[in-house]
């Protein structure tokens, strides 16, 4: 196994999340997308309590393909300020995780 991540992103729409993760496939910065459709998001911003629906979009990779990935996210995601996280894959079965390792950039 080896460094491989979870990047964790909301957004506005189910569209936005499928043109992001076609995206990233095809650099072969990812791995895998799994797009999770209607997620309902309370948060503060400028000031007012906003409650809203977004699609949450959950990628798999390697931990050193993250800042080109975040990259392409940055620029296709409409939100002025998008919710971009990694988060550490931990105690993956082998195989799955030799399949994310072979499937993205070297």
């Amino acid at each position: 196994m080896t460094n491989l991540i979870l990047i964790y992103v909301t957004c506005v729409n189910k569209k936005e999340a499928k043109l992001i993760a076609r995206n990233l496939i095809e650099h072969k910065l990812i791995a895998c997308a799994n797009i999770i459709n209607s997620i309902e998001s309370i948060y503060s911003y400028n000031g007012e309590i906003c409650n809203d629906n977004e699609t949450l979009l959950l990628l798999k990779t390697k931990y050193n393909l993250f800042e080109k990935a975040k990259d392409i996210i940055m620029k296709l995601h409409s939100y002025d300020t998008p919710c971009v996280m990694m988060l550490d894959i931990k105690n993956a079965n082998s195989d799955f995780a030799d399949w994310i390792a072979l499937s993205v950039q070297k």
